[in-house]
Parts: structure tokens; sequence; C-alpha cells
């Protein structure tokens, strides 16, 4: 029996047909596509999609975003065991699980698409996860749920997908659907039969499987599908699973691009990509540490900046970058081996000392220095944490079970300080200055751990090399070396040797005493940087003695202006007693220098209530001196000393200095002493000077309202923060003054009535 076609070509026309057919097709598409339709055609498929995984993830987020991946898949396998298990007795439930599994393996995955959909974003630096640049927006959605949305995540979904559908498979043959599909003759399937129907079908091995049966090799009798609503069943769930594959091929193709366009932008010499690729390289994770330290091989020579920062960017990555950059450190180009020594340092690892270690004698000069700086971190880091190591390791070697470790061999483990410490000692022999220098830093940061390359490092302050003597002079003190190896270093004819030296001794504390002589005689030497070095090593070492206060003050004698203004300042600086030091300061203020007087004006301030008796009256003077700056530099302390001294007076005529910064000194003087000044202050015309000074006007020619001393205080603050108010001025004798106010409503209202002639006086010298 022939069949009837409803449209029958030989094989000619069809040929024609079939490429005539094909080029109105092509036509009609171009049309198409020149219209426009094929574009919203495909935007508004886009635009659908995305809703679609938006909105997957908004339901995963509110219903499912607490449950960790094994969680997950721990409930999911629940589902299908009990859909299993009463698939033939109760199909009901079997289709009410296959819906739930399928609806939390759908949302599930729709939201790891969302959540890789703007971690994409933050490796392309459009967003960040903590502290967004100019021009990034946040991504809360990584920064909450990226830890938990993973790989993991994703396969336990598939498989509850997988899952769900083999049980609504199973679910539609026991109730409406026993002619969808094709099985043997008196064979009933069940939940296996189902399983592998939807795997062969989704890995398309039916073809395979008829293939094998049409040429007689292999007959399996499986499920196959029968009427159209289990074709489209199947179409829609390898639709589902093509669409997770796709976005997961191109989302791995999208990255690998994107690190190589990363890796190039960061080597870029403009500084703005070479940031953002700095700061985007350590999202990459540890799959970035390859690619990066490949192409430093392409790269002839590196700038300082770059190789500063490369460490830091691998560094950054976290602890899981170990493995790969210890292998790396026998790289056959120094600078990734310099990079990978340098990033291990910063992690602070210990376990890898040994590696670094054998690094100290390579023949590349900046490998030994990487190597070095390295060791000094995990010295540093490990000398902190040795004393927890020994206990934990205490611990484990114990154990709970000792019969249990019976016959097991200790193994020994290498105390990282150590291999660190002797390999920088090592390195101090090196022939390059900058090994030197870093691999004395280094012992110096190991503190104590190092004491044992005392010896080696006190060669070193004889180096010709000034920035190896500074560095070892520092960490001499760090390691606790002798006094007496670093006495020799204030003697240098560098001053910033000296300085070192100073802070080395500094470091030993009351260790260094017998330098105190010396270090008093630093106070005065030309460079700052000596003298404030030798200053806190004093403070640091304890007070001076009587004799080197004395051989100190004899600088106030000098006929050089700045050895005296020097000595003044030191006499303040350091803790010197103020029975010997405050005598020569008195006398340095009749000093005709300007500065020296100043600077004896701090010290006397500094020295405090034990030479009360003796500094007050110079200081009295002091706030009338000819320069108005050197009485501005005294602020006296809160004590009583100063008020039995009879500093009240001085300070009340000194609230009228035409010096804002005298003034507001004067009143916060004032305040500090509080009411002890006021029972101490002349009352001949009134009140007391600190209460009427405390007291303001409420109104021209009104009550007085008073105002409390802390008050006073603060409005000194003001003025000595902000300056004076604007007011008028004038002129009298040759020197400009505020009359805001009048000066003898002022004066009355501060001060005891005095005669014309002492605020003549007063007004031509202050």
């Amino acid at each position: 029996m022939n069949p009837k076609w409803l449209v029958r070509l030989d094989q000619e026309v069809s040929s024609y047909s079939i490429l005539v057919s094909l080029v109105v097709v092509a036509l009609l598409a171009g049309a198409i596509e020149r219209s426009g339709l094929l574009g919203w055609a495909l935007g508004l498929f886009g635009s659908f999609t995305r809703w679609g995984i938006r909105t997957g993830f908004r339901v995963w987020e509110r219903c499912l975003s607490w449950a960790t991946w094994w969680v997950y898949l721990v409930a999911t396998l629940v589902l299908i065991t009990v859909g299993a298990l009463v698939g033939h007795s109760l199909p009901g439930v079997s289709l009410a699980c296959a819906a739930l599994t399928l609806a939390m393996g759908m949302v599930t995955c729709l939201a790891y698409m969302f959540i890789d959909i703007e971690r994409y974003e933050v490796e392309r630096g459009r967003k960040a996860v903590h502290n967004p640049m100019k021009g990034q927006d946040l991504a809360p959605n990584v920064a909450r749920y990226g830890h938990r949305v993973g790989v993991p995540l994703l396969v336990a979904a598939a498989a509850g997908v997988i899952g769900g559908f083999t049980l609504l498979n199973e679910g539609a043959y026991e109730t409406i659907g026993r002619d969808w599909y094709l099985t043997e003759e008196d064979s009933r399937p069940g939940f296996a039969d189902f399983l592998t129907y939807s795997l062969i079908n989704l890995l398309s091995l039916v073809d395979v499987l008829n293939l094998a049966d049409s040429h007689r090799l292999l007959h399996a009798a499986f499920v196959k599908k029968g009427d159209w609503p289990a074709a489209v069943m199947q179409a829609a769930f390898r639709s589902f699973f093509t669409l997770i594959l796709l976005q997961q091929v191109f989302a791995s193709v999208r990255q690998g691009r994107l690190l190589s366009e990363t890796i190039a932008d960061f080597w870029s010499p403009h500084e703005p990509i070479h940031d953002r690729a700095r700061n985007a390289l350590p999202q990459f994770g540890a799959a970035a540490i390859g690619p990066i330290l490949v192409s430093l091989r392409e790269m002839t020579a590196l700038t300082k900046e770059q190789r500063d920062q490369l460490p830091l960017v691998l560094a950054a990555i976290g602890p899981s970058t170990i493995p790969m950059l210890v292998r790396h450190l026998t790289d056959p180009h120094e600078h990734v081996r310099a990079v990978a020594a340098g990033a291990l340092g910063l992690l602070r690892t210990g376990d890898v000392a040994p590696q670094l270690a054998a690094l100290v004698g390579d023949p590349s000069d900046l490998v030994r220095t990487s190597a070095v700086e390295a060791l000094g971190s995990i010295a540093a880091g490990a000398a902190r944490a040795e004393r927890a190591r020994h206990i934990r390791v205490r611990r484990r070697s114990g154990g709970r079970w000792p019969f249990l470790r019976i016959g097991q061999p200790e193994v020994p483990i290498e105390n990282p300080t150590a291999v660190a410490v002797a390999a920088l000692q090592q390195a101090l022999g090196d022939d390059l200055a900058a090994v030197r220098s870093a691999a004395a830093t280094a012992l110096g940061d190991a503190g104590s751990a190092a004491a044992g390359a005392a010896d080696a490092l006190a060669v070193l302050l004889h180096d010709a090399d000034e920035t190896v003597r500074c560095r070892a002079a520092e960490a001499l003190g760090l390691v606790g070396g002798s006094p007496d190896a670093l006495t020799p270093g204030l003697e240098d004819t560098s001053a910033p040797v000296r300085a070192a030296a100073a802070r080395g001794l500094k470091s030993l504390g009351r260790r260094a005493s017998g330098a105190v002589t010396r270090l008093a005689e630093l106070l005065q030497d030309r460079d700052e940087t000596v003298r404030t070095a030798a200053a806190e090593a004093l403070n640091a070492i304890g007070p001076l003695s009587n004799g080197a206060t004395h051989k100190l003050a004899e600088g106030l004698s000098s006929p050089d202006t700045e050895v005296r203004a020097q000595a003044a300042e030191a006499l303040g600086t350091v803790d010197a007693p103020a029975e010997h030091a405050a005598p020569h300061l008195v006398g340095a203020l009749a000093d005709g220098n300007d500065v020296v007087r100043a600077k004896a004006v701090e010290a006397l301030g500094k020295i405090g209530e034990a030479a009360a008796d003796v500094a007050v009256p110079g200081l009295v003077r002091a706030l009338r001196d000819k320069d108005s700056w050197v009485s501005a530099r005294w602020r006296p302390r809160r004590s009583v000393k100063w008020v039995s001294a009879g500093v009240v007076p001085g300070l009340v005529r000194a609230l009228g200095h035409v010096n804002p910064q005298v003034r507001a000194n004067s009143a916060e003087a004032l305040g500090k002493l509080g009411a002890a000044a006021a029972s101490r202050g002349p009352r001949s015309n009134g009140p007391s000077p600190t209460r009427t000074a405390a007291s303001a006007p409420g109104r021209r020619g009104g009550a007085r309202r008073h105002r409390p001393a802390h008050a006073l205080d603060r409005s000194a603050r003001e003025v000595r923060d902000h300056g004076p108010r604007p007011g008028r001025a004038s002129r009298r004798g040759g020197r400009r003054r505020c009359v805001g106010r009048p000066a003898g409503r002022r004066s009355g209202r501060l001060a005891p009535a005095r005669s014309r002639p002492e605020r003549r006086g007063e007004d031509s010298g202050v």
C-alpha cells in the first residue's frame, strides 16, 4: 500500500526546492533583522531571562537562603526518598514531592546564576564587595551570600532537579499518563527506570542505545517517550539544563578572558588602569596565581612599585596561594622567585622558612633581598607566637590516648624562628649593602629571639655603608645587645648613624646608663634628629645625674647662640634634676638672644613644681619680655607651688598683654590654678583677680554676670585657636594695641589700680 503525500516531488525538483527555501529563509531573516524585529525579539527574550533569574533569586533568598549546601542536599534526598517509596501506592504524594524538589532545585540554580553575574561585575571592577570607590556600586548580594552560593550548592540543586523530574514522570505514569510512555510488555516501571530515562535523555545516550539496538549489538529495555506530553516535559527538562550548562561555559570563558585582560592592565603604565587591575586581581582567587607568575617571565625589568605591589596582590588572595608560591621558589626566572618569596613573607607562614632560607645564597641580588625581607617578617611573627606554638605541639604529641601512639616515630618540628635567624645572620656577610641592611632590619624585628646575632651586628657598626651602620645600630638595641658595643656609634661622623645609635640605646633602657654622659653631650648636637634621639634615649634610660646636668648647663655659657638655645631646650626635654637645672635656666632668661630666652622659658615650664621657688621670679619678668613671642612660650602647670611662689599677680597683669597668645596662656593658667589662685590674688581694689577676670559684663553700663573659671579656660582656648577678635587699633609708643575696649576700664576690671608711670613702662616694654 503506497502512502499518500500532500505534495510529492522528484529528486531534481526536491533539491532545487530545498535550496530555494533556504534562500527565502535567509532573505526573510535579513529583512527581519533590518526591520529591527530580530533585535526586539532577542531583547525581549533577554529581558524575560533576566526577570526569571532575578525572580528565582528573590524566591531563594526568601525561602532557602538560610540553608548551606549540605543542608539543602540532605533535604532534597529526603524528599526524593519519600517520593520513591510511595510512588506506586500514593502517587499523589510522589507528585507533591516532585513539585517541591523541582521548585527548590530550579530557584537554587537561578540564584547561583544571579550571584555569578554579580561576581562578574565585581571582577570587572564595576562593583565592589566592600568600600566601593568612585564610580563603583556596592555588591550586597555577593557580600551576603557569596560564601554560601558556590559550585557545591549548584551540584546539589542539579541533583534535586534530576530527582524531581524522575518523580514527576513516575507520578504521571501512575495517574494520568500511562499512555505517554513506551515500555516493555507486562512490565511496570519504577523509580530506577524513570531515573534511567531522565539521565539517558539528558546526556543524549538514547540515540547511542538505539543505534546499538539497530545493529543488533545491544538490546536494552528502558522507558521511552510515547505521547506529546512526555516529549514536552523532556524538552523543557533538557532546555533548563542546557541553559545552566551554557551559563557555566560562558562564565568559564568570560572569567579566563577577563583574567588575562586584568593581568595585562596590571602592567599598564597608566596609573588609573593599573590601580583598577591591582584591586581586581585578588577577586579571582588562587586561580590567578599561575597566570600572574607566568606573565612575569615576559617582563624584562620591573619597577620598584611593581615589585612592591605584586606580592601584596598575591598575599591578599589568602593562604590558599602558599603551595603554588612554594613551587615557584625554584622558577628559573629571578622576578618570579623574588615575587613568590615576597608574597610568602607577607603571609608569614613559618613552615616555608627552610625554603626561603635556601634563597639567601641565590645568585640574584633581587631574590636575596626579597628572601631576607620575607625571613624577617616570618621571624617577627613566629617570635610572638612561639610560646603558643610549643604548647600546641606538646598537646598534640601527647594526646588523650598515648597508648595509641606507641611505635609511631616522632616527627621533629623545626623552629621557624631559629631557621630564619640563622639564615639572616648568614646574610649579614653578603656582598650587597642592600642585603646586609635588610638582614639587620629583619634581625631587629625578630627581637630577643635574635640575641645570638648581636656580635655580628656589632661588626656591622664599622661597615663602609652608612645605611648598613644605621640599621645595625637600631637592630643591636632591639635584640638586646651590649651597650658598650653601641656607644662607639655615638662618635660616628654621620649624623644618621649617631641618631640610630641613640635609638638603639633607648631600646636597651636602664641597661644603657653608662652612656648617659655621652648622650647628654649629644643634646647639643648640630643635627636636630640627633638631639631628638638623644633626648628620647635619656628619658628611657632615666634621670640625668648631677654631673651630667652641670655639664649640659655649661652649654648655656657658650659663645654660639645655637648651642645656648640647644642646651636650654635639652634641659627642659630630659628629666634633669630641677634643683640643678633651674638656676642655669633662670640665668638664661637674661640672655641677649630671643631664641635662647624662649627655649629657657619653655624648659622652666616643663621642669615642674620642684623649681617653682627659683623659676617664678624670672618667669614673671619673662611675661614682660621685650619680644612678645618669648612671653607666649610659657604655660605653667596645674600646681599650688606656682601659686605660693607668687605667679598670680604677673598672670593677672599679662591679661592685658598686646599678644593674644600671652593673654590666652595667662587666662588658661589662671583657670588651671583655680581657687588657689583666687586666694593668693591681691584684693585692694575689689574682688579677687581670677574671679574678676572670669566675669564678663552683661551689657554696657549694666550689672556684671560672673562666669566660672572653666569658662575663662575655654575662652582662652578659643583666643589661641582663632586669634583675637577684630577691633579698632591705635599706636602708643610705636606699638600696635587693640582698643576694642578702653584700656583703663579693662585694667580696672582685671587688676588692681596702678600708677600711670607703671602702666606707661609696661606699655613700652611689653
